[in-house]
């Protein structure tokens, strides 16, 4: 096998215990690949976790494993015995998990079962208050130290975006003896004067969100924009298709199969290499699907990704290895 990129290494790996979601936010793509009332949950094995845990152990052992994707993780079974699974195959990287907080809430008390999740393995969660009664709550029982008692002393607390004072990012590996909880405000409350979020930017998630509401500005697409999550990032869903990013809900654009082809592989193939040259800073090109329909804007310290230069023929390979929705 050739080596495209061999000083190229992902700094993160998204995985998908769980794909479905006890919530239809208007903002989410998954409206597009589940019908109304669809609630049935597509559920990765343990078999197939711990073999992409032992992977991304051996050969990225200070990465950062993100618990998320396509659904709401808490809602697996096994929840917590996946956090302790991962933990065990990959005891240094930093481990977060990416929570609605439903499940939490639901449990009776939300910060003991948040506290069960650092137990099990966590040293990051982002809890996304998708409903304002749980940012609300969750903001007056941090002032009152309810939730710091709840959750624990040695776990510190954030509300991300509006009392941050020493400017933690949940998107920075904090290694596995960081223990942070970052609250987050309902992703898609606006400003009633200005129409924009109050809290980030919302994408449309690669054309899988058709009409996204409450955005601050309007993109004509394709952007002419670099993107850097292919230089930086690896998802793998509950079946083990590997996609180019987190943000191709509609599986258009596969890089390969963790079941059938070790990541490592995967992340050195021509493809990637192919997509990442289509996408660089010096002259990004989107003509591939989901790529032609994203508003993601490039994301971050772009000067920080190589500059990869596509083969000849890049355009004509990748548009024959994609799929259409």
């Amino acid at each position: 096998m050739k080596i495209w990129d061999p000083d190229l290494k992902p700094w993160s790996f998204q995985i998908e215990p769980v794909e479905g979601c006890n919530r239809r936010c208007k903002f989410c793509a998954i409206n597009s690949i589940r019908k109304p009332g669809d609630t049935r949950l597509k559920l990765m094995g343990t078999d197939l976790l711990e073999s992409i845990c032992l992977q991304i152990n051996a050969w990225r052992p200070n990465a950062r494993i993100e618990v998320n994707l396509h659904g709401e993780p808490s809602l697996h079974p096994f929840f917590f015995e996946l956090l302790k699974l991962i933990r065990l195959r990959a005891p240094h990287l930093s481990i977060m998990v990416q929570t609605n907080l439903h499940v939490a809430f639901a449990n009776g008390d939300p910060y003991k079962w948040l506290r069960k999740c650092f137990d099990s393995g966590a040293n990051m969660i982002s809890g996304n208050c998708y409903t304002l009664k749980f940012y609300e709550q969750m903001t007056h029982d941090r002032e009152a130290g309810t939730l710091a008692r709840g959750v624990g002393t040695d776990v510190k607390t954030v509300d991300f975006y509006f009392d941050n004072p020493e400017h933690l990012s949940m998107y920075h590996n904090h290694g596995p003896k960081a223990r942070i909880l970052f609250v987050l405000y309902p992703l898609d409350m606006v400003n009633e004067k200005t129409g924009i979020p109050t809290s980030k930017y919302l994408t449309n998630h690669a054309g899988g969100v058709v009409n996204v509401t409450n955005r601050a500005t309007q993109h004509v697409l394709p952007l002419k924009k670099y993107c850097t999550r292919v230089y930086r990032e690896m998802v793998v869903d509950w079946k083990g298709r590997v996609q180019v990013c987190c943000y191709d809900w509609l599986n258009c654009l596969p890089m390969g199969n963790a079941r059938e082809t070790p990541i490592r592989e995967i992340w050195h193939s021509r493809l990637w290499h192919e997509v990442r040259g289509l996408l660089n800073r010096k002259n990004p090109r989107r003509e591939m699907v989901p790529c032609n329909r994203c508003d993601y804007t490039g994301g971050f310290r772009p000067g920080l990704t190589p500059m990869v230069e596509p083969s000849p023929d890049a355009l004509e390979y990748v548009l024959s290895s994609q799929k259409q929705p």
